[in-house]
Order: structure tokens, then C-alpha cells, then sequence
């Protein structure tokens, strides 16, 4: 067939994943299947079938997918040219034209046939990524297509759904739930009370920090966020976030073995059975930080290092696949007790639903109006605090860092939250930069989205004022040891306008004459 002409890959007589397929992308001026009567029809259909494609194309990391996103822009103009001389052509001339097209069809139909006979012999092993890199193409061949005349136009099979998705976040709260079983059974067989009596006995404190903390939690001041760096936006806004286990690469510790051996510790799974679990599903690290609403400066401490861009999340909607730690987790399957050799509620990662237990480890900071990283001192915990596993803490020595003088004190690294399951800008409520303002494609996912877009380079964080080109000097009320409004309304192009990846100059007047 003539598609096998520009389609190169290598088929066993065993089944496939889809990602052994590998598609070589020619020249297109070079790539002549068909022979055309006009160059620009020729140019033109070359690379429709070039894009199509990409239906089985397979994705190997970020810069595969931002090349294959990136050739669609060669599309437009190419179709200007075409559409040029269409107006131009007589009608024999144009039913020459459409008899090439119709043959262009037949490629893509057989084309697609096989992508979906590919699947089947794969049984279906497609990733997330994939599909998200499927339907932008998708979304954007579309587009383009619509600058044709409607005699051009062809039928573009709307992208396979992709079950894995929809598997992978049923299977995340699952984890959770499971998790916060344990939870429970490991804070009463420590502490001899359950944790519902806990909560009672904070909500019945009368110490003001104790009320603050409260106060804090209570009316969702804690935001679950991620900082990643400005290089990442554009993946972001067709993948999603997505760990080390699919990046292979990590702002922290790049340990694969480690991770896996740490979270099927933490997720009370057994680690064999943890290693065949989809990377999708493994956790997708960030950081708590309070909204300026509390008074409370945040440290970014640990946090900031992964980049200058700070994603606030929905935290109701994802709830029930949210957890965190009072600690860097990585190496820290014994907990931050040990009690007696035995484990304790500190050896697991904590489900959102037992965030109370967050409390004592923000009181030292909120007695210095900060939203400080988990920290407790053991000469200042109120009464009503009265945790076996904290006053284990002083006879854990080996596991106590020495703060100044404080010699019974307990610091963790940061706040760490774990996100399981599939994560993308549909889940983000608020968009903070520190640098420099979204642009292009991401700006128009972000609006797509709803995303409130905040500029957080000043001493305070304002809504983005769009047209201010100044930059303000960087703030000072966050401490770092490491080193929302209406928005003006995007242009109605579909692209974006100017601001957008790939800007359309309208069809020139002499087109449509």
C-alpha cells in the first residue's frame, strides 16, 4: 500500500506494544507518494498525510512531543498558497485537484486501519501521555482544516479514549482509601485513642495557636501546589504532571529503585506488587503553601529550588487521591518515632482526611506568623498535645535535629504532599508566576481552563495585568533556605492572536474576491 512508502516500522508476528512503533518523518518536499498536478497541492497533502501520521506515532519523552506539536505549524502556509491558486483554478482543473485528494483519503483510511489494528495487537498498552499528545494533534489539524474550502475537506478520526485514564484515578483513590484504614489503626494502637477523639480534643483546646491552626484548615487556607519551571508549560498544558518514573529525569533525587522500595512502604503495598503498577498512578510530588488570606508567610524551603512557577490546585476535587508528610518521605519508612522498634502512624503517607494531625507541627511557626516547615518543640506543646509518639521523640535522639538550643526538637525538611493518579491544568485553580508571565499556548490552556493567573513577582501577589510590561521587584516576605480577577478577554482567534504558538494572518482579500 502506498502508506508502508512513508511509514517505517518492523511488526512480529507476537503482539506489540504500541510504543515499539516508530514513524520516520521525510522531508516532505521530498515526499511524493502521489504525483500532483500543481506543487501546492502537492505540498499541501504531503503534509496532511505527514500529520495524520502522528495518530500512531510514538512518543519517546518531551522533546519528541513538542517536535511532532511543532510540525503542524508548517501547515498554514502552505494552505494560503493553496487556497491561492484554488480561487484561480477552472473547474476541470479542480476536479483534477479533488481526484488527488480523494486518493490522500484512501491513504489516511488505510493509515488508520492500521492504527486501530496496531491497538488491538498491543492490547491497548496505551499511555496517558500518548493520549494527550493525540487529541492536541487532533484539536489542531481540525483547526487548520477548516481554512480549506469544504470541497477539501475530509473526514479526521477523532482520537481512541484512553481507558487507562479513567483506571488509573479510580485506582488512585483506592490507594488512599486503603491507606487511610491503616492510618486509623495505626494511630489507635499508638496514641490508645482514635482519631475522631484527637480531633475532638483540638477542636476543645482553648490555646490560640491550636484555634489558629484550626481556623487555617478548617476554611481551606492550605493549598496543595507544585513549583516547576518555566521550561515545562507547554508540557504541562498537553500532558499534565507527571513524574520521574515517565520524565526519567528529577529536580531532587533521580532513584527509580529507591522510590518504588520508599512508596510501596508508605502506601502499606507490597513492594512487588507496587513495581508493576502504572507510572501514571505513582505519586506526583509538591508542597503545602497557605493563600494570603491567613497573614502567614510561607517557606518555600525545599520547594522553590524545582522552579519558578507555582500550580495551586483544586484541593475538594482531588481530595480522596491527596496525601502528605512531615517530611522529606524518600528513605523514611520507619517514621519520625519508632516507638519501642515497632512502627508508628508516621511510617505511612498521611490521607488529606487526617490533616488535623498537621496541627502540631504548625504551631512553632505560627507563634512567629509564619507557615513554617514542619517543626515541633517539645518544651512548648500545649497540654491537650499529648501524643505518645511525640514524647517518644526524646528517646529518639538519632532522629531529632538540634535547632539552636533546642535540644528536644523535631524538624522535617518540608511539607510534602503525594498526588496519585492523573493530574492536568483541569485541576488548577490559580496560576502564580515569579518571573515571567505566561505566553503562547499555555496562556491559552490556562484560560481554556478557568485558571486565575496571578503575578507574584512584587512584595504581594496581584491579578496579572496583561498589558504591564514593567517587572517589579522580587518580594521579600517569603524566606527560602535554598537559595483573582477578571482577565482581558483573549483574542477570538483560535489560536490566540499574536500571543498564541501559532499565529494565522487572516486569508488575504484576494482570496475571497
Amino acid at each position: 500500500m502506498i502508506f508502508f512508502i512513508i511509514l517505517s516500522m518492523t511488526i512480529n508476528a507476537t503482539a506489540l506494544p504500541v510504543k515499539s512503533l516508530c514513524i520516520t518523518f521525510y522531508d516532505p518536499n521530498k515526499l511524493s507518494p502521489l504525483t500532483y498536478a500543481r506543487p501546492s497541492t502537492q505540498a499541501l497533502m504531503n503534509r496532511l498525510i505527514v500529520l495524520n501520521l502522528g495518530r500512531v506515532f510514538s512518543v519517546r519523552g518531551d522533546e519528541n512531543q513538542v517536535d511532532l506539536l511543532n510540525k503542524i505549524e508548517d501547515l498554514r502556509p502552505f494552505i494560503e498558497d493553496f487556497l491561492k491558486s484554488w480561487h484561480k483554478m477552472s473547474l476541470e482543473q479542480r476536479k483534477s485537484e479533488l481526484e488527488l485528494i480523494l486518493q490522500s483519503i484512501k491513504v489516511y483510511r488505510e493509515l488508520d486501519q492500521f492504527f486501530n489494528m496496531q491497538l488491538y495487537l498491543g492490547q491497548k498498552a496505551y499511555s496517558p501521555i500518548e493520549a494527550y499528545v493525540e487529541r492536541e494533534i487532533f484539536n489542531r489539524l481540525v483547526t487548520y482544516m477548516r481554512l480549506l474550502p469544504n470541497e477539501l475537506r475530509f473526514k479526521i478520526f477523532r482520537p481512541t479514549y484512553d481507558l487507562t485514564l479513567k483506571n488509573n484515578t479510580k485506582m488512585g483513590a483506592l490507594l488512599v482509601d486503603n491507606l487511610e484504614q491503616r492510618i486509623e489503626q495505626e494511630f489507635y494502637q499508638t496514641e490508645g485513642i482514635p482519631y475522631k477523639e484527637f480531633v475532638r480534643r483540638m477542636k476543645g483546646s482553648l490555646d490560640v495557636r491550636i484555634k489558629q491552626a484550626i481556623s487555617i484548615i478548617d476554611s481551606n487556607q492550605i493549598n496543595f501546589v507544585m513549583y516547576r519551571t518555566e521550561g515545562r508549560r507547554n508540557d504541562i498544558s498537553v500532558s499534565g504532571f507527571i513524574n520521574q518514573f515517565i520524565t526519567k529525569t528529577s529536580g531532587g533525587s533521580l532513584l527509580p529503585d529507591m522510590r518504588n522500595s520508599t512508596e510501596a512502604s508508605m502506601l502499606n503495598v507490597p513492594l512487588k506488587d507496587y513495581e508493576t503498577y502504572s507510572a501514571h498512578l505513582k505519586p506526583k510530588y509538591g508542597t503545602f503553601r497557605v493563600s494570603e488570606v491567613s497573614g502567614l508567610s510561607n517557606n518555600t524551603t525545599g520547594a522553590s529550588r524545582y522552579g519558578a512557577d507555582i500550580f495551586v490546585f483544586k484541593t475538594e476535587e482531588i481530595k480522596d487521591r491527596l496525601t502528605f508528610y512531615i517530611d522529606d518521605s524518600l528513605g523514611r519508612q520507619t517514621g519520625i518515632g519508632n516507638l519501642n522498634g515497632q512502627p508508628d502512624w508516621t511510617k505511612f503517607m498521611i490521607p488529606w482526611r487526617f490533616r488535623y494531625l498537621m496541627i502540631p507541627f504548625m504551631l512553632d511557626g505560627l507563634s512567629k506568623s509564619k507557615f513554617d516547615i514542619p517543626t515541633i518543640k517539645l518544651s512548648d506543646l500545649p497540654a491537650e498535645i499529648n501524643l505518645n509518639l511525640l514524647r517518644g521523640l526524646e528517646k529518639e535522639k538519632s532522629l531529632i535535629n538540634l535547632v539552636g538550643d533546642q535540644v528536644n526538637t523535631f524538624q522535617g525538611a518540608y511539607w510534602e504532599t503525594q498526588y496519585f493518579g492523573i493530574l492536568t491544568l483541569k485541576h488548577v485553580k490559580e496560576f502564580i508566576f515569579t518571573d515571567n508571565p505566561p505566553s503562547g499556548k499555555f496562556l491559552i490552556e490556562l484560560r481554556r481552563h478557568g485558571v486565575i493567573i496571578t503575578d507574584g513577582r512584587g512584595q504581594l501577589p496581584k491579578p496579572w495585568d496583561e498589558f504591564d510590561t514593567t517587572k517589579p521587584p522580587k518580594k521579600e516576605n517569603e524566606f527560602n533556605f535554598f537559595g483573582s480577577v477578571g482577565l482581558p478577554v483573549l483574542s477570538t482567534s483560535p489560536f490566540g492572536g499574536t500571543s498564541g504558538i501559532f499565529p494565522i494572518s487572516p486569508i488575504p482579500p484576494e482570496i475571497t474576491k
